[in-house]
This record gives C-alpha cells, sequence and structure tokens, in this order.
C-alpha cells in the first residue's frame, strides 16, 4: 500500500526548480499478513487430557487448601 504525506521532502527541494516544492512524500508500508493471521503455537487438549488435568488439580487444591483449612477446625475444637 503506498501513502502519500502532505510533508515535502527537504534534501529533493531546489531552487532551479520550483515544482519541487510541491512535491509530497510517499512510501510504501508492506502487506502485513503474518500479524492479521496469527499462528496457534501450543497443541489443544485432548478429552483425556483434560480430564487428568482436572483431577491433579483437584487433588492439589485438596492437599494444599482443604485439607489444611479440616486439620485447624479440628484443633480448634479438641481445644
Amino acid at each position: 500500500m503506498i501513502i502519500e504525506t502532505n510533508l515535502v521532502d527537504l534534501n529533493k527541494v531546489t531552487l532551479d526548480n520550483p515544482k519541487s516544492w510541491n512535491e509530497c512524500l510517499k512510501y510504501e508500508v508492506p502487506r502485513q499478513w503474518e500479524v492479521r493471521h496469527i499462528k496457534v503455537k501450543r497443541k489443544p487438549k485432548t478429552l483425556e487430557e483434560r480430564k487428568e488435568a482436572l483431577k491433579i488439580y483437584q487433588q492439589n487444591y485438596y492437599l494444599e487448601v482443604t485439607k489444611s483449612k479440616r486439620k485447624q477446625k479440628r484443633g480448634v475444637l479438641n481445644e
């Protein structure tokens, strides 16, 4: 895509050629195909992998959160 600006390139301006004062800068912008079409880098999980990951998450949550809360409640009740 070619873009034309309203700026004048001072390097090309000469006193001999008065038309050069009206020449605007033009520059080309390359098409950015990669920006619009993002490639997926990760592989989606299958149903079995999701179930396994959920089991692992639930087990870790139980060990770190639920079990410690139950111990605290039992400690308060026993005292």
